[in-house]
């Protein structure tokens, strides 16, 4: 006796069940009012550290997030230079400490986006150690007004501005080329004299004066791709890049069509967290 009828029409009634219940919650999720969607989303991504701002679409660190109290080593991090993501470390001395202004931008996985991040050390850190050296999260007491704004060919894709840490923006699902986009900077500093230290040390990386706007104590400049600090890369670092270059374009297209009933990130990741849990909270973790 062959069991292949039987098979194929078991298959058949688990698609059709399966049909059944994402119609369900298809209907669900459209019914529920947009404030309860809201904070029902925030509810589950609170545990990963995340805050969503539905009017911009865009994830962002809150500043009692844990990831505000970790630091950073730039040796660390000098493989994130990859050809979707870029890292630009700004290193000046003020005040008896060495401090690292660190911006990034590009692709975390399946978010595009950027960030801006204060960090410091306890003591003055050679320019030759700087690469190795752990650098503390700044105390939340020595937050500075910061601006991001991510733009593609000149156009604007998002813009936050606030006192913090660790300011930063994603948006899921979505891919820029990394050569295209702009990271627009502004910070604003306490003093004159800790102004003066950073165009200091915009310069040594390799700014001139002509590309940075001062006023009073705001200054504002772009991060670009030939901003980007160079790292020598083997073929086999090379063909890892590529490979998480692909995967981060099958990912964003896994998540259109998974997602496709739907056009507002809210319900997107509502229906996923009903239908597929463990998509869901892999989509809560952005990855560097």
């Amino acid at each position: 006796m062959s069991f292949l009828p039987v098979f194929l029409l078991l298959l058949f009634l688990l698609i059709i069940l399966d049909y059944h219940k994402r119609k369900k919650l298809i209907l669900q999720i459209r019914r529920m009012p947009s404030e309860e969607k809201s904070d029902l989303l925030q509810k589950l991504i609170d545990p990963y550290g995340l805050s969503y701002l539905p009017l911009h679409d865009l994830f962002i660190y809150p500043e009692n997030a844990w990831l505000q109290k970790s630091g950073c080593c730039p040796a660390d991090t000098a493989g994130s230079n990859s050809s979707d993501q870029g890292t630009l470390p700004i290193y000046f001395d003020y005040n008896g400490k060495t401090w690292l202004i660190r911006l990034k931008k590009g692709q975390y996985g399946i978010y595009f986006g950027g960030e801006i991040g204060l960090y410091c050390t306890d003591h003055i850190v050679s320019p030759q150690n700087r690469n190795t050296t752990r650098f503390a999260s700044v105390p939340e007491s020595e937050s500075l007004h910061l601006s991001l704004e991510l733009l593609e060919k000149d156009l604007s894709i998002f813009k936050i501005s606030k006192q913090h840490r660790q300011l930063s923006g994603f948006q899921i699902g979505r891919r820029h080329a990394p050569t295209e986009s702009q990271l627009k900077a502004s910070v604003t500093f306490p003093d004159t004299l800790m102004l003066q230290r950073f165009i200091h040390g915009l310069l040594e990386a390799g700014y001139s004066e002509c590309e940075l706007t001062i006023r009073g104590l705001t200054i504002s400049f772009l991060f670009t791709s030939d901003k980007v600090s160079s790292h020598c890369h083997t073929r086999s670092s090379q063909l890892k890049q590529d490979a998480i270059k692909r995967q981060n374009a099958f990912l964003c297209h896994l998540y259109s069509h998974l997602t496709y009933p739907f056009c507002c990130t809210t319900d997107k990741l509502l229906y996923l967290h009903a239908y597929l849990p463990s998509t869901f909270q892999y989509l809560c973790r952005i990855r560097n």
